[in-house]
C-alpha cells in the first residue's frame, strides 16, 4: 500500500466534512409555519427557520409574506433569505382561530399533497394573531418555535392535551364518525400557555374546551396510560376537598343499545385507576369505608362533568369523541347514509358511567 494513501484519505474526509458543514449552514430547515386570514381574504404566512451558522447573531429567521395561498407564498419567502428552504424538518403548523372558523380543508389538502411535509407535523390553533405569536421572543425561551413544540410535546406526554397531527386531522375529517380537534395556545405575556382544545365540525372550528375540563375530554376521547388528574369535589368558603391521582390509567368502552322505539342509546363506561398523590378533605384514606365513599363521590363527580361536556358537544353539533363511529357500526351502511347524523346526534341519549379505583395512596406518618 502506498504510504501516502492514509494521509490522502484523511485530507479527503476533512474536506468532505467541511463541505457538509457549509451546506448545512446554507440550508434553512423550516420548523414552524403560521397562517392568518386577512380582511381582504389573503393570507399572512409566517415562517420560522432555525440557523445552523455559529457566526450568526440570531438563532432563527422569521419571515413573512402576504399571498393568495400557501404555495403562492413560497417564492416570496424564499426571496427574503439567503438560506435554501426545505420542509423535511417541519414540526408545527400554527393557524389563527378566524382562519380555522372559515375552514382548514384547503390548507390541509395542499399540505397533505406535498411529499416534503411530514404527516406527523403538529396542528395548533393560535388564540390571537398566529404570526405575532410566532415572531415574539420570550426571555426564558430563546427560540419561540421550539418553545411551542416542546410545550405541546410535554402536554401530550402527560395526556393533558391530545396530540393533533396533519395525518390525524385529515383522517378524522374524512371519517364521518368523528370530528377533528386541535390544541389552542395563546400569548400570556412572558410565556405561552395552552388555552384549551378546539373542537371542529368537519374542517371548521366551532368552539373550545376550557383548560380546566381537558382531563374530562381525555377520559371521553381515548384511553389514558399515565395521566395526572386533580378532581375538585368541593370548594366553598374554607371547606375544600380534592383528590389528585398520578399514573392514572383508564379504559373507555362505548356500547350502542336501542330503546323501545328503536332509537340508539349510547352507554359510555370508563374504568380508571391510579395512585393518590394528594387528598385534602375530612375522610381517611386508610379507612376502607371512607376510601369507598371518596371513590364514589369522585366517580359521580366525573360522571356529572362528563355528562355536561357531552351535552355541550351535542348543543354545538361537534362529535369530538367519536360517538358516530359506534352508532354507524351498529347499523347498516344504507341506514347510516340516510341518517342526518348531526341532527340525530344533537338529540341522542348518552349516558356515562365511571368506575374509579385507587391502586395505592402512599404512606402516612
Amino acid at each position: 500500500m502506498n504510504k501516502r494513501w492514509p494521509g490522502l484519505l484523511l485530507t479527503l474526509a476533512m474536506l468532505t466534512g467541511c463541505d457538509d458543514q457549509h451546506i448545512l449552514e446554507r440550508t434553512g430547515f423550516c420548523h414552524t409555519i403560521s397562517y392568518d386570514l386577512l380582511p381582504d381574504h389573503n393570507f399572512k404566512i409566517g415562517l420560522s427557520v432555525p440557523k445552523a451558522d455559529p457566526n450568526s447573531k440570531t438563532d432563527r429567521e422569521v419571515l413573512q409574506a402576504i399571498a393568495h395561498s400557501s404555495k403562492d407564498s413560497q417564492p416570496k419567502l424564499v426571496r427574503q433569505t439567503s438560506l435554501l428552504l426545505v420542509n423535511g424538518q417541519l414540526r408545527n403548523l400554527l393557524f389563527s382561530l378566524p382562519l380555522a372558523e372559515g375552514g382548514l380543508l384547503d390548507q390541509m389538502d395542499t399540505l397533505s399533497r406535498d411529499p416534503s411535509i411530514p404527516p406527523k407535523v403538529k396542528i395548533t390553533l393560535a388564540d390571537g394573531d398566529a404570526y405575532d405569536l410566532l415572531k415574539k421572543n420570550y426571555k426564558e425561551h430563546p427560540r419561540t418555535d421550539r418553545y411551542i413544540y416542546t410545550l405541546l410535546e410535554k402536554e401530550a406526554a402527560y395526556q393533558t392535551v391530545p396530540e393533533a397531527t396533519l395525518y390525524e386531522f385529515i383522517r378524522d375529517y374524512y371519517d364521518d364518525g368523528i370530528d377533528p380537534i386541535a390544541p389552542i395556545i395563546k400569548d400570556a405575556g412572558d410565556t405561552i400557555t395552552v388555552s384549551g382544545v378546539g373542537l371542529f365540525r368537519g374542517d371548521r372550528y366551532i368552539t373550545r374546551i376550557k383548560p380546566d375540563d381537558l382531563h374530562i375530554l381525555a377520559l371521553l376521547r381515548h384511553n389514558l396510560r399515565h395521566a395526572d388528574m386533580t378532581i375538585h369535589l368541593a370548594s366553598e368558603g374554607q371547606h375544600k376537598e380534592l383528590i389528585t391521582f398520578n399514573y392514572l390509567k383508564s379504559d373507555r368502552k362505548i356500547d350502542v343499545l336501542r330503546d323501545k322505539s328503536g332509537k340508539p342509546v349510547v352507554m359510555i363506561h370508563i374504568k380508571a385507576s391510579g395512585s393518590v398523590l394528594e387528598y385534602i378533605g375530612k375522610l381517611k384514606l386508610h379507612s376502607d369505608a371512607d376510601r369507598n365513599t371518596l371513590l364514589q363521590q369522585a366517580a359521580r363527580h366525573l360522571e356529572s362533568r362528563a355528562d355536561e361536556m357531552i351535552k355541550f358537544m351535542q348543543d354545538n353539533k361537534v362529535d369530538s369523541i367519536g360517538i358516530g363511529a359506534y352508532v354507524r357500526n351498529s347499523m347498516s351502511y344504507a341506514s347510516w347514509k340516510k341518517l342526518d347524523w348531526y341532527e340525530e346526534y344533537a338529540h341522542l341519549t348518552v349516558k356515562c358511567k365511571v368506575d374509579l379505583n385507587i391502586i395505592n395512596s402512599g404512606q402516612t406518618l
